[in-house]
């Protein structure tokens, strides 16, 4: 009874606790998790799929888009890539190959309003543009691509690889992206989320490290991408614990670095194979500009021409979405132009 008595009063003693801590908190403005609502509809369905290496992949085929129940887009996947305007293009021209992830791709946008296409545009006569970017990737992703393009003697003669802080969370899997893949990808469509989860063998997200400065690269599958506490979308107590897990586990994994190491990989295998690398910045904030100083310091070539797109409107699609408009896309085609231009004005 004694035994009996003591487990009692230390679990009332415990509720009484959190419910002073949940108290507490929330008058310090602390609340329950709550994850922003995405959503990715497409006719035929399922635009993106799993992969056993990439995470997810896109489907070949014409596909009608509409993200957060409004903003609709026509995206056309072939090869895994997406096309660029004007497929009848000359043989035997040269290839440029761009790397990048939602943004590069042009999320939210026509297949000709997006800037690969209006490079192909300008430069239809002298270059074939294949855009691999891919909604949800991070440099990790491009690095296995490239990798994988080289080993099937798929050889350019340029490669752009659209570069922005928030891939370092990617490159790692933080546990902000894990989150994010959780409660935002695997959720914005039931469809999608059965489709994965019926893969589960044949989806993983790749995910590097460091060790003793070389560079290390493994998977995870995808159910096993993030577990989170239980009641956190209820408790604001176990929201904050959450987080503080999340913080420390963040702050181990030294993220920026290993984006450094990734992208002087990529440079390395292009110099090997006699392919033209640079990286450039789609994004304008200061890690973005900081992480192309130190790559340039390391012999990479870059263009440092992000837009603020994240916080000016001008260049996103507020209130729906914020991902690049039109008009940056064609900003960004300009000034990649300007680097690629074979016949400049002297």
């Amino acid at each position: 009874m004694k035994i009996k008595g003591f487990i009692i009063d230390v679990l009332v003693i415990s509720l009484i606790t959190i419910l002073i801590l949940e108290i507490v908190l929330r008058m310090i403005g602390y609340r329950p998790f709550y994850f922003e609502p995405f959503s990715i509809q497409s006719s035929p369905q399922a635009c993106l799929i799993p992969h056993s290496k990439l995470g997810l992949s896109l489907e070949d085929g014409i596909f009608s888009v509409r993200l957060n129940d409004s903003l609709e887009y026509t995206t056309t996947h072939k090869n895994n890539y997406r096309i660029s305007i004007n497929e009848q293009k000359k043989d035997s021209l040269k290839q440029i190959q761009i790397y990048g992830c939602s943004f590069a791709y042009g999320m939210g946008e026509d297949d000709d309003k997006i800037f690969s296409s209006f490079l192909q545009e300008k430069l239809i006569d002298d270059y074939d543009i294949n855009n691999l970017a891919v909604p949800g990737y991070g440099t990790i992703q491009s690095l296995l691509q490239l990798q994988d393009r080289i080993q099937q003697n798929d050889i350019p003669q340029k490669v752009i690889l659209a570069y922005a802080s928030f891939h370092d969370q990617r490159n790692v899997l933080s546990p902000y992206y894990r989150e994010h893949l959780y409660y935002g990808f695997l959720n914005m469509n039931s469809k999608i989320a059965d489709l994965f989860h019926q893969k589960l063998d044949n989806c993983q997200f790749p995910y590097a490290s460091l060790d003793n400065q070389e560079l290390k690269i493994q998977y995870q599958k995808i159910n096993q991408i993030y577990n989170p506490l239980p009641l956190r979308n209820k408790l604001a107590c176990m929201n904050a614990f959450q987080n503080f897990l999340n913080y420390r586990t963040h702050q181990s994994l030294n993220e920026n670095q290993v984006s450094i190491n990734i992208i002087e990989k990529m440079n390395q295998l292009c110099q090997e194979n006699q392919i033209d690398f640079v990286v450039f910045s789609i994004v304008k904030d200061d890690v973005t500009s900081q992480t192309l100083e130190q790559l340039r310091k390391k012999g990479v070539q870059t263009l440092d021409i992000g837009l603020d797109i994240l916080n000016n409107n001008d260049f996103n699609h507020q209130p729906i979405d914020s991902h690049p408009n039109e008009k940056a896309h064609r900003i960004y085609a300009e000034r990649l132009f300007q680097y690629l231009n074979p016949y400049p004005l002297h």
